[in-house]
């Protein structure tokens, strides 16, 4: 059997190392797989430009929702974040073509489904049905892709209100691309990084909170390198830690088959944060 689509953990600027997985999963018989990203292509790895260019590069073969990374990118692009001392973006924000980069950018959703499978970055929240999820992360993406974009990233960030802006919306966009755990009371927590065995008491996976319903797709999504490439019955997570001085990876939507490449040390910056 052709393996036909390669899901990608988080990049997150590690350019050779993506270079590296791309080239070995080209290799493997299928012929022009396609790929889906989990976000984060850009930040903390050396390499931000070079990674961003080359998902663009792959044109109508990859998929790639926002992940906070991205988010980030475009809020200190449109002035309403400020880079951090552990950002790699400067060579983005610098580039000739920067505005047609951040258009490319604005243009990627927060959420892709094919068939049995769909893609957040980070999780989904536990009560919203489905088609209610979908609803919110069109939504998010529409307001992404107007006029009035900078003023939803600044109320996504929390920096402003939210004016008409609904509330339901940002929600769940901000678990889309933040959450790993959730509280009690159904919030997001985005505090707690390490494996969800390490968390403490009251707080769960999000996977675990979530009632996955008949019909509702496998999701797969990164974000959360101390969970690692793990598999549950609903759900997949890809963020192998890159950046983090591990590995890189990708699963196949067909077989569940799991390709890692170890991180080239020349994509790393020192402490990613």
């Amino acid at each position: 059997m052709f393996v036909t689509t390669w899901a990608i953990g988080d990049v997150q600027g590690c350019a050779r190392t993506l270079d590296r997985l791309l080239a070995e999963l080209e290799g493997r018989g299928a012929p022009a797989p396609s790929f889906w990203f989990a976000g984060d292509v850009v930040n903390r790895g050396t390499g931000s430009l070079a990674a961003l260019r080359r998902v663009i590069a792959l044109g109508a073969r990859a998929e790639t929702v926002l992940g906070n990374h991205d988010l980030h990118l475009l809020g200190v692009y449109a002035g309403v974040r400020r880079e951090g001392d552990r950002d790699t973006l400067t060579d983005v924000l610098q580039a000739p073509d920067v505005d047609a980069l951040m258009a490319w950018v604005r243009y990627r959703p927060l959420l892709v489904r094919r068939g049995f499978h769909a893609m957040v970055h980070a999780g989904l929240p536990s009560a919203p049905s489905w088609h209610d999820i979908v609803d919110a992360a069109a939504d998010a993406s529409a307001w992404l892709r107007g006029p009035r974009w900078r003023e939803w990233l600044s109320a996504y960030f929390g920096s402003t209100s939210s004016g008409d802006i609904a509330e339901r919306t940002l929600v769940i966009a901000r678990f889309l691309t933040r959450a790993r755990m959730i509280d009690s009371v159904g919030g997001a927590d985005t505090r707690h990084t390490g494996a969800p065995e390490e968390a403490p008491p009251g707080l769960r996976p999000w996977y675990a909170a979530r009632v996955f319903r008949s019909g509702d797709p496998i999701v797969v999504f990164g974000h959360w390198a101390g969970l690692g490439v793990r598999s549950g019955e609903r759900w997949r997570s890809l963020d192998s830690g890159a950046v983090w001085g591990r590995c890189l990876s990708a699963l196949s939507l067909e077989t569940d088959e799991v390709v890692s490449v170890p991180v080239d040390p020349t994509d790393l910056a020192g402490d990613p944060g």
